[in-house]
């Protein structure tokens, strides 16, 4: 073979290895994207999948959302240290800014009842959040036409309050505001109402009942003492003259009276005692002159005794 030949072969075969080399580069290359794709394959499959239940989890959310929210009405949260409004105690009132005549759901409304026109005022239900994630109701209150601003409103309760509530109306974590509540909730808080309100007319029956009773013990207790006073004297009585009792009292002035009885019946009973030792002895002298009469001598005429 000569030196051309020998050179094409060479080359053939450097060439022929360097295709192998290749070829099995480029096959792994391949294998690998093929991996690759296949594996980004499953995992779209997956992500498309998983976007699909998700999609399907937040359509069931807002559902349910939806759902829970119906019959709430309209709905404003003020979270603490915004500068959009807020609620506050004033009085026995609460002071709302940030809202007012400029939202339509807190505009009073004219309408007619009976052929006469009626001034309709919105009623806020009132919840203090609790930083958590969840509230409590504070109560409904009803907007104060004559105090309602296009951005603020005073907010009156439509219970009777006690001081012990008021107390209770601060909002540290911010408050939410609702114009309607459902009609299950609203009875079971009417209730709850009601409940305290009887509770109330109970408690102030109980008291006036207490303080009438009260007022009879100490009228009893002033007569009481005013029978006492009688029975055992009062030192403070000013003293009247054979009326020894109102000083002294009924008791000593008994005593007194009967320490004076048997006195008087000692002395009575010595008079009759010296009245009959005089008695007797006026008996024993009137037997003793009968005696000595007896045994005087007659007289002897009756001139003679006429003249004695």
């Amino acid at each position: 073979m000569n030196t051309p030949g020998k050179v094409c072969l060479a080359l053939t075969i450097i060439l022929l290895g360097v295709g192998i080399y290749l070829g099995g580069r480029l096959g792994n290359y391949a294998n690998s994207w093929s991996t690759k794709l296949r594996d980004g394959k499953a995992a779209s499959q997956k992500a498309v999948a998983d976007n699909t239940k998700t999609l399907l989890d937040l359509r069931t959310a807002q559902a349910e959302l939806n759902r829970l929210k119906l019959g709430w009405g309209h709905e404003w949260t003020f979270l603490p240290g915004n500068n959009v409004g807020g609620v506050q105690a004033v009085g026995n009132t609460l002071g709302l800014t940030g809202l007012g005549s400029g939202e339509p759901a807190l505009a009073p409304r004219q309408v007619q009842v009976d052929g006469r026109e009626q001034l309709i005022v919105p009623t806020i239900h009132v919840f203090a959040l609790d930083g958590q994630g969840g509230s409590s109701y504070t109560g409904e209150f009803r907007v104060v036409p004559e105090r309602l601003q296009e951005a603020a409103a005073i907010l009156e309760p439509t219970w009777q309050v006690t001081p012990q509530e008021i107390a209770t109306w601060t909002f540290p974590n911010g408050v939410r505001l609702r114009t309607l509540v459902p009609p299950g909730e609203r009875s079971a808080v009417e209730g709850l109402n009601q409940a305290i309100r009887r509770t109330r007319e109970q408690y102030a029956e109980t008291q006036a009942a207490v303080n009438s009773q009260k007022q009879l013990l100490d009228a009893a207790q002033k007569q009481l003492d005013t029978r006492k006073s009688e029975l055992l004297g009062n030192p403070a009585a000013k003293e009247i003259e054979d009326r020894p009792e109102f000083s002294k009292g009924l008791v000593q002035a008994l005593e007194d009276l009967e320490e004076e009885r048997n006195a008087a019946q000692v002395a009575v009973d010595g008079l009759r005692r010296a009245i009959k030792s005089a008695a007797d002895a006026r008996t024993t002298i009137v037997q003793q002159l009968n005696e000595v009469v007896s045994r005087l001598p007659e007289p002897q005429s009756r001139v003679s005794q006429r003249q004695e």
